[in-house]
């Protein structure tokens, strides 16, 4: 409530705003006043304009209200006079009640972007070389529009949108799986693939798991925390392990036991098993260490499956995610009418594809989830999405997979991906999403011919 607060106490300025031109009214300040508390009461109003995002909405005066707060703590530092100090402070209250008043007023019209915006900047986007500098660009962007917001067209503002929520997914990434990916790229480049292959590939494929965890679920942390911490584990047994061949002089196996040794690794994951230190555990290390192979290459197969599948779908028909075990078809053109559960013409040809990925998996079981938007009653939209879900699979059923069980689920909107009150967010959540558990024999089959 401090913004409130400090509305408060500039109200005045605001006042003094009515007819201004090209050159903006300072606002009325006592010649009395203590300048370091009307610094500190200023710095907080900032404070709560970048929290209200002030700084896309109306960024020119706002800009001009940081400028001028730091004019007058640059001029208290050099203990200039008070008259001068305060002068700063009025010409950054007054600003600072333009930037509020225009940014009120543009607020409503983009609404679902700055909801957008500020989910990129909960998650770090601001705290990250690469991600910080997209998040400059699409500022930038944004304040260029502003003044034209009235005629944006509702395309521009779903892309606005759509490039804050993939920085924040970005973000997200960078700030769970950052400090692996450099320990990864590190090691890399001091030729790990030549003297630490094992870790190497260990240590990728648990980064590759985390990464389709947090793509999957980025609202769920929960669902991804514990990949995110057995790949931050195997990248950092993969950088202790390259240290202690010395450049290739110890061999790779050797180097894992001095590992083991020094840093007493508990535990890597249930095929990742406690390294023992005492030199009679040899025997029990090396069947551990080959366990762990057989573990690495399960999930290459899992995922040469998902690169598989990913590689049948157009980015406009289905997205492929790894969900455990599992693979996620997130279908995306089904289009189904309003209120309607019939399968569209036109869905058939991706429906006949996600079956041939399905069945070159061999799969144990099959789940199809029927999500919509908010829109209407929840019982309705549970009844909807349910109807819908059993559609998709009676097809299976029908078309190739009667042997294998398949089940429908409704989940109505209680699971949306995206925002719903944007025409493009429910768009996304009226989804179908096909679950495929793969037996261990079909992780690498191929697909079939027929899918394109």
């Amino acid at each position: 409530m401090k913004f409130r607060n400090y509305v408060v106490t500039t109200i005045a300025a605001a006042a003094l705003l009515a007819g201004c031109s090209s050159k903006i009214k300072k606002a009325d300040i006592s010649p009395s006043a203590n300048p370091s508390t009307e610094i500190s009461r200023l710095d907080e109003g900032v404070k709560a304009g970048h929290e209200r995002q002030l700084d896309v909405l109306a960024s020119k005066d706002f800009s001009q209200a940081e400028k001028h707060l730091n004019k007058a703590k640059e001029a208290l530092a050099d203990q200039k006079d008070q008259s001068k100090i305060l002068d700063h402070v009025a010409y950054a209250d007054a600003y600072l009640a333009k930037a509020q008043q225009v940014g009120d007023e543009r607020r409503p019209k983009v609404e679902a972007v700055l909801e957008a915006r500020k989910k990129a900047l909960v998650a770090g986007a601001h705290n990250h070389g690469p991600t910080e500098k997209v998040l400059k660009d699409i500022d930038n962007d944004m304040r260029s529009e502003a003044k034209e917001f009235d005629n944006l067209k509702s395309s521009e503002m779903a892309k606005l949108q759509e490039r804050y929520l993939t920085l924040e997914l970005d973000a997200i990434i960078s700030t769970q799986l950052g400090d692996a990916r450099a320990r990864i790229q590190g090691a890399r480049d001091n030729r790990a693939a030549r003297y630490t292959p094992n870790a190497l590939k260990q240590a990728e494929i648990g980064y590759a798991t985390a990464e389709n965890k947090i793509r999957a679920n980025r609202n769920l942390k929960a669902d991804y925390v514990e990949a995110v911490a057995l790949s931050k584990q195997s990248a950092e047994v993969l950088t202790a392990t390259l240290a202690a061949t010395k450049g290739g002089t110890v061999d790779e196996g050797t180097a894992a036991q001095l590992v083991s040794q020094n840093q007493q690794i508990s535990s890597l994951n249930s095929n990742l098993e406690q390294a023992q230190s005492a030199e009679g555990q040899l025997q029990k290390q090396m069947a551990s260490q080959n366990a762990r192979l057989s573990a690495a290459d399960a999930a290459v197969r899992m995922q040469k499956s998902i690169d598989m599948a990913r590689q049948q779908f157009s980015s406009e028909e289905a997205e492929v995610f790894q969900q455990g075990n599992k693979l996620l078809i997130r279908l995306k053109a089904m289009n189904f009418p309003s209120g309607s559960a019939n399968l569209p013409e036109k869905s058939l040809t991706v429906l006949s594809k996600v079956r041939d990925v399905a069945s070159s998996l061999n799969p144990s079981e099959v789940v199809i989830e029927g999500h919509t938007d908010s829109v209407g009653k929840k019982a309705v939209n549970e009844k909807l999405s349910e109807a819908r879900a059993e559609s998709v699979a009676k097809y299976m059923e029908q078309n190739g997979l009667g042997e294998v069980k398949v089940e429908a689920v409704g989940y109505g909107f209680e699971k949306p991906i995206a925002t719903n009150k944007t025409k493009e967010g429910r768009q996304q959540n009226r989804r179908v999403d096909v679950i495929v558990t793969p037996s261990v024999a079909g992780a690498t089959s191929e697909p079939s011919s027929n899918v394109r």
